[in-house]
């Protein structure tokens, strides 16, 4: 019985550092792959929050991850995620050498767009945050594609609410993607990230756009 405690607890204790070996590795080619994540790609800056790993359930998490708002705008943050969670598929990490990674599912819950009004907008010259965001954002589709390669499947985005600055929040509808990589033509962590706050920002401004056009 003594034995078997002492193998027991070797065991568990083996489990522990390979936890704590692999997340230590999991995030040394996180790191990696979001050097190009800086606003001389995307124009915008990206801040990723505390990372978390559990490789036995091939899993992370982030937590309060902000997209700030353009220059020129009061509000610091444009896009708030309460937490990301992404699965990740060990097998192409590792035959690839991390030069692959799949994400089979990747879930934003708790996200919200604040649409700030630029000062100096007016009638059809009015612009917001978010739009100077997706002019910004556009020619990240057209430029080459860093490395390591990465393919994100299902997307769901849930828990959604856009806050307009001056005029109250509101409820956004919730988002779902089948196959996100191939349905937006992206395989780098720059193009992925981009992608995403485009479909935010544009579901931010067609409810303030609807809300606009009910109080006129």
């Amino acid at each position: 019985s003594t034995v078997a405690l002492f193998a027991g607890a070797a065991v568990v204790a083996g489990l522990l550092v390979c936890q704590h070996l692999a997340e230590k590795l999991l995030k040394l080619v996180l790191i990696h792959a979001t050097r190009g994540l800086d606003a001389s790609r995307l124009g915008l800056v990206v801040e990723l929050g505390r990372l978390r790993a559990w490789i036995f359930l091939r899993r992370f998490e982030m937590r309060n991850c902000l997209v700030h708002s353009p220059d020129g705008y009061h509000s610091d943050h444009m896009i708030r995620v309460r937490r990301v969670t992404a699965d990740f598929d060990t097998r192409s990490c590792l035959s690839s050498l991390g030069g692959e990674i799949v994400i089979p599912s990747l879930r934003l819950d708790g996200v919200s767009c604040t649409v700030e009004k630029h000062v100096a907008s007016h009638g059809s010259e009015e612009s917001s945050n978010v739009q100077d965001s997706l002019t910004r954002l556009a020619h990240v589709a057209k430029s080459p594609s860093t490395k390591p390669r990465l393919l994100v499947r299902k997307v769901f985005i849930t828990d959604v609410s856009r806050d307009l600055v001056g005029g109250g929040c509101t409820v956004v509808p919730s988002m779902t993607y089948t196959d996100f990589s191939t349905e937006m033509e992206v395989d780098s962590l720059d193009k992925i990230v981009a992608a995403i706050i485009m479909e935010i920002g544009k579901a931010a401004i067609a409810g303030t756009n609807h809300i606009q056009r009910r109080e006129n």
